[in-house]
């Protein structure tokens, strides 16, 4: 990823990550009040990237949910065996 210190870009993954969506959207305000977005679509556009989407592996879902039930088995018998919290 090149360097984008400065850039709207920047800026934006800082204040999502410091601070939450209220200080993006008083970023795409201000940029709207500046002169920079015609409107909040093209401020939320312009700070809108995809590059990579992550997809869920049939293979992996398929073994998670094997694994998912012998935990929830032997949770089950453990809690048969172990004696009851007051």
């Amino acid at each position: 990823m090149p360097c984008l210190h400065g850039s709207p870009a920047y800026i934006f993954f800082e204040i999502v990550i410091a601070g939450g969506l209220a200080q993006m959207l008083v970023t795409i305000l201000s940029g709207i009040g500046a002169g920079t977005f015609g409107s909040i679509s093209e401020g939320i556009a312009a700070f809108t990237v995809e590059e990579n989407r992550l997809l869920p592996d049939a293979e992996h879902c398929r073994r998670y949910d094997d694994l998912f039930e012998t935990y929830r088995q032997s949770a089950g018998l453990l809690d048969a065996l172990l004696p009851k919290r007051r």
